[in-house]
C-alpha cells in the first residue's frame, strides 16, 4: 500500500472487534474513528462526519432508514459519502438457543438486566409469568420436547431473516453461517458471534473494499482477545443439541454476571458468574419478583 488506509467504522459491539481484526490483518489501515450506532445522538454528526471526509473508506453496520439517529443511517451516509461507505450486515442468529429474548424493562423501556446481561430465556420468563415453580421452569429449559415444539422453525426462519436483512448490503455472510452453523458454533448468543465469525466476516469486506493488494493474503488475524463478545455463554438449547448440532461442545453452565439484590433491587456485578442451570432460574425468577413485582 502506498499511504495508510483510513477508515470510519459504524456498528454495534461488533464494531470494536471488526476494527481490531482488521487493523491487527492490515498494518497499513488505521481505523480513524469507530461509531457505536446505538449510543450516536444527531449531536455528533458534525464530529463524525469531520473525521469520515479525510477517511478512505467508511465500514457501516446496516441501519434502516428510520432508525431515530439520522447521521447513522445508511442511505444517508451513501448520500454523503457515496462509494466508500462500504455496509455490512449484523452478524445475528437465533439457532443455538432460540429461546434467547430481551425483556424489557418496566420502567426505562430498555432491555431488563439479566445474569446474561440483557439476555433472558423466554422458557424461563413464560414460566415465571404463569405462575408456574422455578423447579417446573428448569424441567421445561431442560426438555427436548419442550423446546423443540416450541422452537422448532426458529433456526431456519433465523437464517432467513439473515438473508434478507444482507440484501442490500454490499457484504453477505448468510452463506457461511448456513454452512457452518452445525459443524462449529460461531455464535454465543444471537448477536455476539465467534471470533471466527468475526474474522470471516472481515475476509469478505476486505475482498468488497478492494484493500488487497501489494502481495496481501486473505490470511486474516487470530491476534488479540480469543474471544472478544466471548462474556456471555449458555448451554445450546437441548432439542437444538440433540436434534441439530450433535457434534457441538455445549458449556455446562451460564457464565454471565454476578446479580446482587441491593434493598431488593437487582444489580449486575462486573464479577463473572458460573451458574448451573437451577441457579440461573432462581436469579431469573428473583429478578422478575423483584422488578415486576411478585
Amino acid at each position: 500500500m502506498a499511504h495508510k488506509v483510513r477508515i470510519g467504522m459504524l456498528g454495534n459491539c461488533q464494531a470494536g472487534p471488526l476494527s481490531q481484526i482488521l487493523q491487527a490483518t492490515l498494518p497499513d489501515v488505521v481505523v480513524e474513528r469507530v461509531v457505536t450506532v446505538h449510543l450516536a445522538k444527531d449531536e455528533d454528526r458534525a464530529e463524525a462526519h469531520e473525521t469520515f471526509r479525510d477517511c478512505d473508506l467508511i465500514l457501516a453496520q446496516r441501519v434502516a432508514d428510520n432508525y431515530p439517529c439520522t447521521f447513522v443511517r445508511n442511505n444517508e451516509l451513501k448520500g454523503a459519502f457515496g462509494s466508500k461507505v462500504i455496509v455490512w450486515p449484523n452478524l445475528y442468529y437465533r439457532g443455538y438457543n432460540p429461546e434467547l429474548v430481551y425483556v424489557k424493562d418496566a420502567v426505562t423501556g430498555g432491555p431488563l438486566p439479566s445474569p446474561l446481561g440483557n439476555f433472558h430465556s423466554r422458557t424461563v420468563h413464560d414460566a415465571w409469568v404463569e405462575g408456574v415453580p422455578a423447579t417446573e421452569a428448569a424441567e421445561r429449559h431442560s426438555s427436548i420436547d419442550f423446546n423443540r415444539e416450541r422452537y422448532a422453525r426458529v433456526p431456519d426462519e433465523s437464517l432467513k431473516e439473515l438473508r434478507e436483512r444482507e440484501a442490500d448490503c454490499d457484504v453477505v455472510i448468510s452463506d457461511w453461517v448456513a454452512e457452518h452453523r452445525w459443524d462449529r458454533q460461531i455464535f454465543f448468543t444471537f448477536n455476539h458471534p465467534t471470533r471466527a465469525a468475526l474474522a470471516e466476516l472481515v475476509r469478505r469486506v476486505i475482498d468488497s473494499s478492494g484493500l488487497l493488494h501489494d502481495g496481501l493474503t486473505h490470511e486474516v488475524s487470530v491476534s488479540g482477545p480469543p474471544e472478544p463478545l466471548g462474556r456471555y455463554r449458555l448451554p445450546l438449547n437441548p432439542w437444538i443439541h440433540h436434534d441439530l448440532a450433535t457434534g457441538l461442545e455445549s458449556v455446562p453452565t451460564f457464565q454471565g454476571n454476578e446479580v446482587a439484590f441491593i434493598d431488593g433491587v437487582p444489580q449486575a456485578e462486573k464479577a463473572v458468574a458460573h451458574l448451573p442451570l437451577s441457579s440461573f432460574v432462581e436469579t431469573s425468577y428473583r429478578v422478575y419478583d423483584a422488578h415486576f413485582g411478585s
